[in-house]
């Protein structure tokens, strides 16, 4: 007996898939943009060094989804807005404020510790703050490893050797 074989995908499937798939990464990309730059927009011009950080490769051209530059990828990104020569996403304000209040505590945090802050203790101060605000740090790509590298590492705290304890940024203001 022979069995229906289905029919080969339409490039214009494989196409629509693929921006699909460019927009979600962009989206993961544009956000945790704003979530470590205060809600700043992302420049076009720091798009593709962005990219490249979150999710360790290059975007792929515009071309292999049907777009003329990448401009045009992102217009057509439906949760990304264009916005002059930048890119936003609808990040909550939520979030931002959480982002803010993290921060503030971990600063205090360290302004107390001098001797430093093991990334075991960090680890655990950032969950108490997240479980106090009921908020998971999970909507920042890499989780708490990626917040505390990106969101608190140099703006709070500073590991000066590997594996080393952390310390208060110089100049840093504790619970700002």
């Amino acid at each position: 007996p022979l069995r229906p074989v289905a029919p080969a995908p339409r490039h214009d499937d494989v196409a629509a898939r693929r921006l699909a798939a460019i927009h979600r990464k962009l989206h993961v990309v544009v956000h945790d943009y704003e979530l470590i730059h205060g809600g700043a927009p992302l420049a076009f011009t720091e798009l593709d060094d962005a990219f490249r950080r979150v999710h360790g490769q290059p975007m792929d051209a515009p071309a292999s989804v049907g777009r003329r530059d990448v401009r045009e990828v992102v217009a057509a990104a439906p949760r990304l807005t264009v916005v002059g020569d930048a890119v936003r996403c609808r990040t909550p304000p939520h979030e931002l404020a959480f982002i803010d209040e993290l921060r503030a505590a971990i600063g205090e945090y360290a302004a107390a510790r001098p001797e430093g802050i093991s990334f075991a203790e960090l680890k655990e101060r950032v969950k108490a703050v997240g479980r106090a605000k009921q908020t998971s740090v999970r909507f920042l790509k890499g989780g708490i490893l990626g917040l505390v590298n990106n969101v608190l590492v140099p703006h709070v705290v500073t590991q000066y050797e590997p594996n080393g304890p952390f310390f208060l940024t110089p100049g840093a203001t504790p619970g700002r």
